[in-house]
C-alpha cells in the first residue's frame, strides 16, 4: 500500500473514531499491508500535514517499541 493511500485510510479512521485509537489497534488493522515502521511513518506524515491547518492531529506516544 502506498504511503498516501495508507495516510488517507488512517485519516478516515482517526477522524471518524469517537475515542483515541492505540497504535496497537491500528497496527492490528493494517498489519497485512504494512509493517510497524511504515505505519509510524504514515502517522508522523499525517501529523505534519496538519501542522498548518485549522484542525489539529497530535500523536501521543507513550511507548512504542518498533521491532
Amino acid at each position: 500500500m502506498s504511503n498516501s493511500s495508507l495516510k488517507n485510510k488512517l485519516e478516515s479512521i482517526i477522524f471518524s473514531s469517537k475515542a483515541p485509537i492505540s497504535f496497537k489497534s491500528l497496527f492490528n488493522y493494517f498489519s497485512n499491508v504494512c509493517n510497524k515502521n511504515e505505519l509510524m511513518s504514515a502517522l508522523q506524515d499525517l501529523e505534519n500535514d496538519y501542522l498548518n491547518s485549522s484542525l489539529e492531529l497530535k500523536l501521543l506516544i507513550l511507548e512504542v517499541k518498533v521491532s
